[in-house]
């Protein structure tokens, strides 16, 4: 597993009324080509995330943020292949200078959306939807409910899970039992309807995330992902409609590929016995991992070239 240190980003939001400003990623980038994302980058050294998102959007898109909101840190945890990801989300409510796309290879377009139009574009991170719905309630921009003790409990149930929502995509089991621990079960399930109501909590939405989520970050066989769906609670139906085509061949070769470092050296038995368990442990099958065993091994010894 990758431990060494965490990937820090910082990054945010133009807010002009209710229309936010987003890059558009060029089909050519290498993570998350030609879908919708905030503007922002890499941390440097040295740097704060504030200074990181004043300089990602002075070198990207010509303006200068003067004053700004944290509206939440994003985490991404370690695997075998990847660093923890930690990215700071800004709302940017004043500027300096006129926004335009000053370097191509980043975005291919910078963009006003309505905040309610967000949640049809096709987003570097889908949680971004709910996540700018909040942009409302920072006070200097709209009306504050940071302690809403005064209002209906549905009302306070609905904006704890738009909150949580905002962090990562969540079942509706998973959010019903978060809001549970503190609201009684009439005012749960109604503010459930009203998020559902919004398109911001759905269980299909959600499995096709966590799929594309595995498949890019920790490969899974197609039974293992379906488990885990159902863990989350989500239905048998929607879990079997969310794997159905996955390629098991194409991911137990990738997962495989990632794991290489780990099996240096080794000889074929070895080789053989250590790969087939990790690979096992991830839910390929039998075939596909014998399959799978056999093509690397052939690849890393150059049998037939």
């Amino acid at each position: 597993m990758v431990t060494d240190s965490v990937r820090v980003t910082a990054g945010g939001v133009l807010v002009q009324g209710d229309r936010l400003l987003l890059g558009k990623r060029a089909v050519s980038r290498a993570d998350y080509p030609g879908v919708w994302d905030i503007i922002g980058g890499h941390q440097l050294e040295g740097e704060a995330p504030e200074e990181t998102l004043v300089r990602e959007f002075q070198e990207e898109a010509g303006v200068t943020p003067l004053s700004y909101h944290l509206l939440a840190v994003l985490t991404e945890p370690a695997s075998e292949f990847s660093q923890e990801m930690c990215c700071y989300v800004y709302a940017v409510m004043t500027w300096s200078g006129s926004a335009r796309n000053l370097q191509e290879d980043e975005h291919s377009e910078l963009a006003w959306v309505e905040v309610d139009e967000v949640k049809s574009l096709d987003l570097a991170v889908p949680s971004y939807a709910v996540l700018f719905q909040t942009i409302g309630r920072i006070p200097s921009l709209g009306t504050t409910d940071d302690t809403p003790q005064d209002k209906p409990q549905t009302e306070q149930a609905y904006q704890l899970g738009l909150r949580l929502l905002s962090y990562r995509a969540r079942s509706r089991r998973e959010l019903a039992q978060r809001l549970a621990r503190r609201f009684p079960e009439a005012a749960v399930q109604e503010a459930l309807a009203q998020l559902e109501a919004g398109g911001y909590l759905d269980d299909a939405a959600f499995a096709q995330q966590w799929r594309r989520s595995r498949e890019a970050h920790r490969p899974r066989g197609a039974a293992l992902v379906r488990q885990e769906l159902r863990a989350h609670g989500v239905s048998r139906e929607v879990a079997e409609a969310a794997v159905q085509d996955m390629d098991d061949a194409e991911n137990a070769y990738r997962a495989a590929q990632r794991h290489l470092k780990a099996l240096a050296g080794l000889d074929y038995p070895a080789f053989h016995r250590r790969l087939s368990a990790y690979l096992r442990r991830r839910g390929f099958p039998q075939d596909v991992v014998r399959h799978t065993v056999g093509r690397v091994w052939e690849e890393r010894e150059g049998v037939g070239a």
